[in-house]
Parts: structure tokens; C-alpha cells; sequence
């Protein structure tokens, strides 16, 4: 019962996305726009960062940038809007679990999440930026990085009261994160001691280490990968567990 309930709410989740046309332009369209974009910038400048080429150093954090669109803001907004149109309410009063609500919202990112990483990644084949055997470590290290996009989005669809108010503020927030953690630009242009003590606390910096590690074959780690791959589960599990704290079914925690 439970399985088939899983699977028609999935489906709902799915449309609720698909209805919001600003959401799904936020975590389908936006990021390849993005990528298209810095293409064709880096075929008008041939720039280096830490002796990659431009674009062979953006393409991971191109990755990170989609799957947060995707987990954040794909989340977060229609999490506010069921809970603001009394949806969650009438489930909280079904037999529904918790716990099969909160799959239905998971395997929908993941696959949305999943059709992402394919099209990235396949789009770098096809622009020579990785090769066929980075493929499958690409998509593991983008199953973690997606884990960690949803339950932060779990997080801010559970405090935040408004869709606008949210959609401005996480993607206001987005990309200045993963430039200070030098997911989108490399560390060493703040030329700042201070930035990359500061850096050291972002998660997203491990993330966008390890993907370069996994995806770029000339890229040369800043940190073991057994290390980022344990702040990363770390960060998985805290923010889960927040996650499910401040989840309601009801009303917002703030």
C-alpha cells in the first residue's frame, strides 16, 4: 500500500514542479544556460585556473550549481506552496507516514536529478571536457552532492513562509556560496589568507574538490579524497537529521 502510495505521490511531486514555470526553469533550463554561456566565453578566452583551462575547471562546479538549483530551490518552493495551500495539512491527517512523503519528495530530485547529471555529463563528452571513464565516477560523487542539495532544501522549505521569499534568497545566495567556496572560481584569485581559512568551513569547498579530482584527468586534489568524502557524509547526516526536526507538516518553524 505504502509502495504504491510512494510511487502516485512521486508522480504529484513531479507536476507540482512542472506547474511552477519559475521553479522549472530555475532547475532545468537556467543551468544549461549557464553552462552554454561559460562555453562560449572560454572559447573567447582561453583563460587558466590552477593550470586547467577555463571551462575544464567551471564544469564541475557548472555540475554542483545545476544539482543545487535542482535540490534547493526544487524542493524548497514546493514545499512552501503545499504547505501554504493546506496540502500538507490534509496529508498529515491521511494515513500517510512521514517518512513516504518524504521519498516521494527524494526520488523525484534524484530523478530530475539523475536526467541532469546524464545531460551534463554527456555534453562534456561531446566538448572534450572529460573522458568516457570519468562518467560513471561523475554521477556517484553527483548522487552525494544531489543528498546534500535536497535535505537543505527539506531545511529552508521547513523555516521559509514564502515561494517568493525563498527563490529570491536561496538564489540570491547560491552563487556567491560556491564562489566563496571556490566551486565557481578558484581560491587563489582573493588572493586572501583570510578567504581560504574561511573556505576551509564551506562543505561545498571539499565538493568542489573531490568532483574535480573525479572529473578532470590533469586536476590535482587540494584534499585527500577520503577527507572530502567524510566532511561531505558528514554534512549529509546533520543535515538530514535538522531536516527532519524542522519539518512540519502544518506550519513553519519561523
Amino acid at each position: 500500500m505504502q509502495k504504491q502510495t510512494l510511487v502516485e505521490l512521486s508522480k504529484v511531486q513531479w507536476l507540482e514542479i512542472k506547474r511552477v514555470p519559475r521553479t522549472f526553469f530555475l532547475i532545468m533550463i537556467f543551468p544549461l544556460l549557464f553552462l552554454l554561456m561559460f562555453w562560449g566565453i572560454d572559447m573567447l578566452t582561453p583563460a587558466q585556473a590552477d593550470g586547467l583551462s577555463f571551462m575544464e575547471y567551471l564544469f564541475p562546479g557548472l555540475i554542483v550549481f545545476a544539482l543545487l538549483s535542482s535540490g534547493l530551490l526544487g524542493t524548497a518552493i514546493p514545499l512552501i506552496e503545499q504547505r501554504k495551500s493546506g496540502v500538507l495539512r490534509l496529508l498529515e491527517i491521511s494515513p500517510l507516514k512521514k517518512s513516504t512523503y518524504v521519498l516521494s519528495q527524494i526520488s523525484v530530485r534524484f530523478l530530475i536529478g539523475v536526467f541532469q547529471m546524464v545531460l551534463f555529463l554527456l555534453l562534456g563528452l561531446l566538448l572534450g571536457i572529460i573522458s568516457i571513464s570519468q562518467f560513471l565516477p561523475g554521477i556517484a560523487i553527483s548522487m552525494l552532492t544531489l543528498a546534500m542539495m535536497v535535505t537543505l532544501g527539506f531545511i529552508f522549505g521547513s523555516i521559509l513562509q514564502s515561494a517568493e521569499t525563498a527563490g529570491a534568497l536561496l538564489g540570491g545566495l547560491s552563487a556567491p556560496v560556491l564562489m566563496l567556496s571556490g566551486v565557481l572560481m578558484p581560491l587563489s584569485i582573493y588572493s586572501s589568507q583570510v578567504m581560504d581559512t574561511i573556505a576551509l568551513f564551506f562543505p561545498f569547498t571539499y565538493l568542489g574538490d573531490v568532483k574535480r579530482d573525479l572529473l578532470i584527468v590533469n586536476y590535482s586534489a587540494e584534499y585527500p579524497l577520503w577527507l572530502s568524502l567524510t566532511v561531505i557524509m558528514i554534512t549529509i547526516v546533520i543535515l538530514f537529521t535538522i531536516a527532519i526536526r524542522v519539518f512540519s507538516w502544518s506550519k513553519t518553524s519561523a
